[in-house]
């Protein structure tokens, strides 16, 4: 373990661990050539729905994407919380759908190593951060925002409106029908 750069490594499982085999290990470690383990599942075929799925290999590619605000929810599969949530959640990810600036992302908090940053805001599942693409890179966890708002998909739709680091033009929630209108059928959609 790193404990300077808080990252785990570990030797290969098929390794037998003898002493040279683990002097190996350390001199490669010292030189900075080992890779880090981390836990991660495996990276979704197909990630162009309106939600997209993020693990931990995938993480810096699509959270830290420096041109995107991104909304990001980390739940657990088995919370309830979390399954009653999720629909509101996506319906959100539908209303930003044409936004090019917003990523709205999903992470499985159980299954997936989070960076050190994100620890901090995840007290318990589901957790809503927001992470303006202005403060990337994040060097600190004071610049994640984390919703503490009401879970219906208008409320989470003006928040993200209302902390876009990146201007949405009024035309993604025109093409719906206006701000207003397409507030008031989610609200209705989500009740």
């Amino acid at each position: 373990y790193d404990y300077e750069h808080k990252l785990r490594y570990r030797m290969a499982d098929a390794e037998a661990l003898t002493p040279a085999s683990l002097r190996a290990f350390m001199m490669t470690f010292k030189s900075g050539n080992l890779t880090p383990f981390i836990r991660s599942q495996r990276p979704p075929e197909d990630n162009s729905g309106p939600v997209k799925m993020v693990v931990a290999h995938t993480f810096d590619e699509i959270v830290l994407d420096p041109t995107k605000d991104v909304f990001l929810r980390v739940y657990a599969p088995w919370s309830g919380h979390c399954k009653h949530m999720q629909p509101k959640f996506h319906a959100t990810a539908e209303l930003l759908r044409d936004v090019p600036s917003v990523v709205v992302a999903e992470l499985d908090g159980t299954a997936n190593e989070m960076p050190p940053l994100l620890v901090e805001h995840v007290r318990g599942y589901p957790t809503i951060l927001f992470i303006p693409a202005r403060s990337k890179p994040v060097k600190s966890a004071a610049e994640i925002l984390r919703y503490e708002g009401p879970r219906l998909a208008a409320d989470m739709f003006e928040y993200v409106i209302k902390h876009a680091s990146i201007p949405i033009e009024s035309g993604a929630t025109a093409a719906a029908g206006g701000e207003s209108y397409t507030l008031w059928v989610f609200q209705w959609m989500v009740l």
